[in-house]
């Protein structure tokens, strides 16, 4: 049994366009022929499902309070795609207990198994439940924009993730720029982060701000579905990008699901013989 890619998908701050991206990357896959589960990991202040225009009828939450099944939250949101909800308007899970995580991790396990990719929507900032969420990610992607503020928001989340996670591989996309400023933000992110962090740092580019982007979160669809057709295909290339190759790390995730599956195989084995 192959494992899922897990790709977390954050930002130093908000409003630069994360979710769009995690969206984005889930809908490729899917698109694409793979079973992708999007975890919306803003946990409290979910809004996945608000772009996907979907009402969940169970969250992460009631997975927590013991009140559903993980494959109860698991709500269909287009062919191949399935999301899993955060839930919103709940600020007590912006700050989650460790057993809580932990119950959160054997969710994501169980749930996780049958996918081939899983996209961790996770909240801006550097709060212990997005340092949380990314270390578990194997394909950790970066977004942000080319203001000033959004550059050094970015930098300390890495920089966090760096030497309190251990973190060394990032992929970084800049939103909201032209090739000219997603390239220039770049090489100042990367210029800090070569003479303070031990961090390889991946830019996979730049995505333009454009008028039908907002629409499509108004009509609350994917990208695919109604933005032009050169403005999807440069978000394709993005994702494609991300994609290719094997992973560049492995997260905590990984390992616990390695030692699962190695349990279940073995389990069964026996019960063959």
């Amino acid at each position: 049994m192959k494992l899922p890619r897990v790709v977390s998908v954050s930002s130093g701050k908000g409003g630069v366009g994360k979710t769009l991206f995690a969206v984005s990357l889930a809908h490729h896959a899917a698109r694409n022929g793979q079973r992708a589960l999007l975890v919306d990991a803003d946990l409290g202040l979910a809004n996945a499902e608000v772009v996907l225009g979907i009402a969940p009828a169970h969250t992460l939450d009631d997975v927590l309070q013991g009140r559903a099944d993980v494959h109860d939250a698991i709500t269909p949101a287009r062919p191949g795609l399935d999301l899993l909800s955060g839930g919103s308007g709940l600020p007590r899970l912006v700050h989650l207990a460790a057993e809580e995580r932990r119950v959160l991790l054997d969710a994501l396990h169980e749930a996780a198994l049958r996918y081939d990719l899983v996209v961790l929507d996770v909240a801006a900032g550097i709060g212990e439940n997005v340092l949380y969420f990314v270390a578990l990610s194997d394909t950790p992607l970066v977004v942000l924009s080319p203001d000033p503020t959004s550059l050094t928001d970015a930098y300390a989340l890495v920089k966090v993730l760096s030497r309190e996670r251990g973190l060394r591989h990032f992929f970084i996309v800049v939103n909201q720029a032209s090739p000219e400023e997603g390239e220039r933000a770049f090489r100042q992110l990367l210029a800090v982060a070569d003479r303070y962090l031990d961090v390889v740092l991946r830019y996979l580019g730049a995505f333009p701000s454009h008028t039908s982007v907002r629409d499509t979160i108004r009509r609350q669809v994917p990208l695919a579905e109604s933005a032009p057709g050169w403005l999807v295909e440069t978000m394709d290339a993005l994702c494609a990008r991300l994609l290719q190759g094997e992973p560049p790390a492995v997260g905590p995730m990984h390992l616990f699901w390695e030692a699962v599956l190695e349990h279940t195989l073995i389990a069964g084995g026996r019960s063959r013989a």
